[in-house]
C-alpha cells in the first residue's frame, strides 16, 4: 500500500509495507515481501492491532457509550 492514513488506524511499516507514490522505495518493498519472516511479522501486528481495538464490538461499545452520554 502506498503510506497513507487510513483513518489513522494503521500505521506504515508495522502494519503493511509501504510504498512511496512515487514508487521509489518499490524495489525494497518487494524485497520484504518476499521475505517469509517479514510478511508473518506484519500480517500479525496488523491482525492483532485490528483485533485489540477495530472490531465491530469495539465501534459498537463506542456507540453505546456515546448513546449514553448524551
Amino acid at each position: 500500500m502506498t503510506a497513507g492514513r487510513y483513518n489513522d488506524l494503521l500505521t506504515p511499516n508495522l502494519h503493511y509495507i509501504a510504498v512511496d507514490a512515487d514508487l521509489a522505495n518499490v524495489e525494497a518493498a518487494i524485497a520484504r515481501f518476499k521475505d517469509e519472516g517479514e510478511r508473518e511479522r506484519i500480517t500479525t501486528a496488523a491482525y492483532e492491532h485490528a483485533m485489540a481495538a477495530h472490531t465491530h464490538a469495539h465501534r459498537m461499545e463506542a456507540l453505546h457509550a456515546k448513546l449514553q452520554s448524551l
